[in-house]
């Protein structure tokens, strides 16, 4: 590899900083890296050295993982995978969903938070139908360059679906409890790991039982590289968005399906991301999602935070 001319001082995009961090950069990449921060740049009107340097990181271990090209830009070369895959896991295929009854208008009416949750198990095609039509594929189109692009059922900037889903099946039909990743496009759900989780939740959500009286949990984790070779740092701001549209999804089929829903952003953020194995940086969890069958029990509204000063975020 043929190391790039240090930049002249103050008359380059990239700062002596940054310079000093990756010496041992190629030519190419060092094209690659002025275009992407002149952009950022160009967006936030400045940035830290540290900023700059944790960009530049960002957008070389991305270049590893993709094949590579004269321009990182061009589409779809630069465009990382959309559904994260499992290598021989077991795999979990979703019954086809029936479809939800109501009007818009009805379940908009109807849509509530509750904790309350009954102790039947929830049935598979019952969180099938949630998944499938919250967060499911919605269509395909062409776009990025690519013929067959998934469009899903809830919106995101741009169309590129930073927003995975994760399952913890506490009490669901047949699926045996563990952690799950929801494979969209394939309608499967894929063991991340097996196990009785429902104490971990309850410590991961700050001690609140909602988690543990739940027949599953869903968990929205965010992807960052899907979304910043096209938007740049701004797009930190924009994945909470999807999520948030993703979330909403989730109420409004759970409650046209009889479902109890409830939303979770107290959460520890290490331990909630070692919960569904991402490393909280690439990937990071924002939302946790309580679902049960509808029922009459008020013990899964207790909220207990524990004082402990260990709490990591």
């Amino acid at each position: 590899m043929t190391s790039a001319r240090r930049p002249a001082s103050g008359s380059d995009i990239v700062s002596d900083h940054v310079f000093k961090e990756l010496q041992d950069v190629g030519a190419d990449d060092w094209v690659m890296i002025r275009r992407a921060l002149a952009r950022v740049q160009a967006e936030t009107r400045g940035l830290r050295a540290l900023d700059e340097l944790a960009i530049v990181q960002g957008l070389l271990a991305a270049r590893a993982e993709i094949a590579p090209v004269a321009d990182f830009f061009d589409a779809p070369s630069c465009l990382p995978p959309l559904f994260k895959d499992y290598p021989g896991s077991t795999v979990w295929r979703l019954p086809p969903p029936s479809e939800p009854g109501g009007t818009i208008a009805e379940v908009l009416r109807r849509r509530a938070t509750s904790y309350a949750h009954d102790a039947r198990p929830l049935p598979l095609p019952a969180l099938s139908a949630l998944l499938l039509h919250g967060y499911g594929i919605r269509e395909y189109t062409q776009a990025y360059g690519i013929d067959r692009f998934p469009m899903r059922m809830a919106p995101s900037a741009g169309g590129l679906q930073p927003v995975n889903l994760y399952v913890v099946a506490n009490l669901v039909g047949e699926l045996p409890a563990g952690v799950y990743y929801f494979h969209a496009e394939a309608a499967e759900l894929r063991e991340v790991k097996s196990g009785d989780y429902r104490d971990q939740l309850v410590d991961v959500c700050m001690g609140q039982t909602m988690v543990r009286s739940a027949q599953a949990v869903a968990v929205l984790t965010c992807s960052l590289d899907r979304v910043m070779w096209r938007y740049g740092l701004r797009h930190y701001r924009t994945v909470h968005v999807d999520a948030g549209a993703v979330m909403q999804n989730l109420y409004l089929v759970g409650c046209a399906r009889g479902l109890s829903i409830c939303a979770v952003g107290g959460f520890f953020d290490a331990a909630a991301n070692e919960l569904v194995g991402v490393d909280g940086r690439a990937e990071f969890v924002v939302l946790f999602v309580a679902i049960g069958s509808a029922g009459d029990t008020t013990d899964s509204a207790t909220i207990e935070v524990s004082p402990s000063p260990q709490r990591q975020r």
